[in-house]
């Protein structure tokens, strides 16, 4: 899904994560949980099914250093 529908103009999508914002990912300010998640498909998934299941979204211009940041996390699960 490359579009959801609760992206502001100038934001990327990250996909849906479970819970709250990840350690790592906090010193992205533009970083902020959606209310409603949906499959790769576009389809809805459930609250019921998926309760913590939400949404991150981070602005464009952080776009860059959150990509650092997981490229770092690889870079050390392959190391071990």
């Amino acid at each position: 899904m490359n579009h959801h529908p609760e992206q502001k103009e100038n934001e990327v999508y990250l996909g849906n994560h479970q819970g709250e914002i990840p350690y790592y990912l906090e010193g992205l300010k533009t970083l902020r949980l959606g209310t409603v998640s949906y499959s790769l498909s576009g389809t809805k998934l459930s609250r019921e099914t998926f309760p913590e299941l939400k949404p991150m979204f981070i602005d464009k211009s952080e776009s860059y250093r959150y990509d650092c940041i997981m490229n770092d996390i690889i870079k050390d699960i392959r190391r071990r």
